[in-house]
């Protein structure tokens, strides 16, 4: 698919003749990207394409319900391992990496998310990698014991920042 989109794109002539083209692996997964079956498509103006994924590594931590609540040295190897995989893949080949998405869900433990983030963001800096806080203005209620999808930083009622010691860890990391 990502070949005919961008065979479609470049097509329509234009600033769509040049412009940069992101390419997302299945559900934007880097794991899908880093398969052998995911292929960047062929182009025909060298240095437009971007690799485009989600990144909520490692999953046991940052994602899965309830998975883990504490943070480890073994989750920052593998922290470290996916993102010099995505180096070695793509961007030491010349492609541009973009993380659409990244975030770590709220189970109580902002403490441990700090780290999280802190470890996250000098790896996508080191690789000058750009990413996105996913924001879904969902965190855990007083009784919750469900912590699937609790991505909620900003408090869009209150205009007030649900953990500002998270956002302060995010701002010196990428300073």
């Amino acid at each position: 698919m990502n070949q005919d989109a961008l065979d479609a794109i470049r097509a329509t002539g234009g600033n769509n003749a040049k412009r940069f083209v992101a390419c997302p692996a299945l559900q934007a997964s880097p794991d899908s990207a880093l398969e052998a079956a995911f292929v960047m498509p062929k182009d025909v103006e060298p240095g437009r394409l971007i690799v485009a994924v989600h990144m909520y590594a490692p999953y046991k931590f940052a994602m899965e319900s309830p998975g883990s609540v504490k943070w480890n040295p073994g989750f920052e190897r593998e922290l470290t391992y996916m993102f010099n995989r995505l180096n070695n893949t793509f961007v030491q080949k010349g492609y541009a990496v973009y993380i659409g998405e990244y975030g770590a869900t709220d189970k109580r433990n902002v403490e441990d998310r700090v780290i999280w983030f802190r470890a996250f963001l000098r790896n996508t800096k080191k690789l000058g990698i750009p990413c996105v806080l996913w924001d879904n203005g969902q965190i855990m209620g007083a009784s919750g014991s469900d912590f699937s999808e609790k991505f909620g930083y900003y408090n869009r009622t209150k205009q007030t920042w649900f953990f500002p010691e998270i956002i302060a860890a995010i701002n010196e990391e990428t300073k």
